[in-house]
């Protein structure tokens, strides 16, 4: 049974203001206060006989007689609840009756019994005890608002995660990649036990098996409502109650390096406080994070805070203000993957019941009035918890009557979120031969070259996703010994699945470059030469990791010993070039082969100067 959220949270503060009571019977009022105290602490049994006894002293007494009615309807007794206004109505004054069926009314709202809950709400009339007209309004309208909804709702498929998800007692509070990677906080040992992340991976229509997300994350305390940017760099979880923090609940940060999680580190005061922090939600590229604080300075009891990641760290966490916040709780929140669009959970507006779902766009840093989503999305019970994927798949957790906790997702209906899909680019990175996945680098640079996006696969999958804003852009994709891949939007659209093939170096393997030539029996360096040599050193600039042998040759002129001497020094005068260029000695070995290897059998002058030359291949990789 769900407490009436609005209407019983008015009356404790009812009970703060000192009103004076209706009754002059001393014990008929000691033994209300009594019951009062009790009801307040969830005591509905001796608060119930303590009530009565009042009663049975001042059959008049009104705060009594609602005090009764509540606490009926707070154990479930709706039958007994309606006998009170029957046997006490002559004895209560207009303004409890009007409250005590608004107390009614609350109840079947919130049950999501909104045709009762009309009915109900046609026969109040004038002044309600302990209600502000504003909250009487709030619920008045969320009532007619829900008896609209419900008469032109949307057909929405809501289903259940397949097997191997759900497999947990309890599992809740998702989010999604952009490629496919689900992460959720599950409660151990049958919901007894700790709160752990656990991630599964969407493969070619179905899921992988969860597993653990790592080792650096989770603990024997509770880590859990965890944030994942759409790009799957950054992770933002909550931890609670650990050494070392600044407040019950904070929020930490890891950064993905492509193979497992970094060591979490504490964000600082910049974004958490002393009070609760928690529920993440990361823009796509993990630069902006959205909050849930209790923290003073804000609105209501939760509210929503932002904080963007510069050059210098996060900044000083903002509140989103009145645009967003209420003076009630507003939770839950997702950016889209559009970094405009907000969707949160609200008390504090007219809805379908405790926390509806709502969305609200950012222009010029504005937000504006939010939308409630409406129904089937919303109804009686609380919509928290969602993460939304660039296709539109809303992901959330349902209680079911087992008291599990599944993983479910639904269709969000065209026209809520603005269309992204042709922005959102995906595809794989595989060796070329084995066609395994490879662990790589891809830079996407539009015209501008002020506009650069990278994005890393990941190791296990070889997958990416990245969301570029503009619309031809290059593509560069580098991965550690392989030749990198440059082409152009058009070309990449024309790959199968957006798959990119990358050829491995190989060991002996020859860098084609033009041809360094030598004047006879000379090891000096021509100028025309120097141009090639450095595009030797931006090709091991770009692959650091390669380990160049510079070959020295010579012709077939004259003895052999002389000619491996000078293949030698000819060598020697690259391998220093190079390294006056900056280049690291440990990228570099240098050999002479003499006449051993010629390209040209010919002796004249002019067919044995291609054999005078300096060739560049691979000796191996640096660890």
């Amino acid at each position: 049974m769900r407490i009436i959220t609005i209407i019983l949270f008015l009356v404790s503060l009812n009970s703060l203001c000192g009103q004076e009571l209706h009754s002059r019977n001393k014990k008929a009022i000691a033994n209300y206060q009594k019951a009062k105290s009790l009801s307040d602490i969830g005591n509905l049994y001796q608060s119930e006989e303590l009530i009565l006894s009042a009663l049975k002293r001042d059959d008049s007494f009104d705060e009594a007689i609602l005090l009764l009615h509540q606490i009926y309807i707070r154990k479930g007794n709706l039958e007994k609840s309606s006998e009170v206004l029957s046997q006490y109505r002559s004895e209560i004054d207009q303004p409890f009756v009007n409250r005590i069926l608004s107390d009614q009314l609350n109840y079947f709202f919130e049950e999501g019994e909104y045709s009762k809950a009309k009915e109900i709400l046609n026969g109040i009339n004038g002044e309600i005890h302990g209600i502000p007209q504003e909250v009487f309004e709030m619920l008045s309208n969320s009532v007619e608002y829900a008896v609209q909804q419900i008469k032109y709702s949307t057909e929405i498929r809501f289903e259940s995660l397949p097997k191997p998800i759900n497999e947990f007692g309890m599992q809740y509070f998702p989010a999604i990649t952009a490629s496919g990677k689900l992460v959720f906080t599950v409660r151990e040992n049958s919901g007894r036990g700790d709160e752990n992340l656990y991630f599964s991976l969407d493969s070619i229509g179905h899921w992988t098996k969860p597993k653990p997300i790592s080792q650096f994350i989770n603990t024997d305390r509770n880590e859990g409502t965890a944030s994942i940017s759409a790009d799957g760099s950054t992770l933002v979880f909550t931890a609670c109650n650990v050494p070392g923090n600044i407040g019950s609940c904070d929020l930490y940060i890891s950064y993905f390096d492509g193979k497992d999680w970094l060591k979490p580190e504490l964000l600082g005061i910049e974004v958490n406080s002393i009070e609760w922090d928690s529920q993440p939600a990361l823009s796509r590229d993990g630069k902006e994070l959205y909050f849930v604080s209790k923290r003073s300075g804000g609105f209501g009891g939760q509210d929503i805070w932002y904080s963007k990641k510069t050059l210098g760290g996060w900044t000083k966490a903002e509140n989103l203000g009145l645009s967003v916040n209420t003076k009630y709780d507003d939770c839950s929140p997702y950016i889209y993957i559009d970094k405009k669009t907000l969707v949160f959970a609200s008390k504090g507006r007219v809805g379908m019941g405790s926390f509806d779902l709502f969305i609200s766009t950012k222009e010029n840093e504005l937000w504006s009035e939010p939308l409630n989503l409406g129904y089937p999305i919303n109804n009686s019970f609380d919509q928290v918890g969602y993460a939304i994927s660039h296709k539109g798949w809303a992901y959330y957790s349902s209680s079911e009557e087992s008291g599990k906790i599944e993983l479910k997702r639904f269709k969000i209906p065209a026209g809520l979120l603005p269309s992204v899909e042709d922005r959102f680019i995906s595809g794989l990175v595989l060796d070329e031969v084995s066609l395994q996945p490879l662990k790589a680098n891809i830079k996407f640079e539009g015209p501008d070259s002020n506009k650069l996006t990278s994005v890393s696969t990941e190791i296990a999958s070889g997958a990416f996703s990245v969301f570029v804003e503009y619309d031809t852009y290059f593509i560069n994709v580098k991965a550690v010994r392989y030749h990198p891949v440059e082409l152009t939007n058009s070309e990449f659209k024309k790959l199968k699945g957006g798959t990119l093939l990358l050829k491995p170096f190989k060991v002996g393997q020859k860098i084609e470059v033009r041809d360094v030539n030598f004047d006879f029996n000379s090891a000096e360096l021509k100028d025309k030469s120097l141009p090639i040599l450095d595009e030797v050193i931006s090709f091991i600039q770009l692959n650091p990791e390669l380990i160049i042998e510079v070959g020295g040759h010579t012709d077939t002129i004259g003895k052999e010993k002389p000619n491996y001497e000078l293949s030698v020094d000819r060598a020697k005068s690259v391998y220093r070039y190079f390294v006056s260029k900056g280049l690291p000695k440990e990228n570099l070995v240098f050999k002479g082969y003499g006449e051993s290897r010629p390209v040209s059998a010919q002796k004249d002058n002019e067919e044995s100067v291609h054999n005078r030359r300096i060739e560049f291949r691979i000796a191996g990789f640096l660890k």
